[in-house]
């Protein structure tokens, strides 16, 4: 099984995080969106640490609509 990078997963989520532009990403859902596209679109992680991120994410947004 691949080594999983906790920094760098830590690292790729605040910097998709910065990327945000809230002008553009007016919603939660489009925010989402980018934010995954942005995150599956990055080469320097395998697969596994892409899916860390999402599944992270994931529990993010539902944290914060509960």
């Amino acid at each position: 099984m691949a080594t999983i990078r906790e920094e760098i997963i830590s690292a790729t989520i605040n910097r998709v995080y910065a990327l945000t532009d809230f002008n553009i990403h007016n919603s939660l859902e489009k925010q989402h969106e980018y934010r995954m596209q942005t995150v599956l679109a990055d080469g320097s992680l395998t697969k596994d640490e892409k899916s860390m991120v999402v599944k992270k994410e994931f529990v993010k947004i539902v944290i914060m609509n509960v």
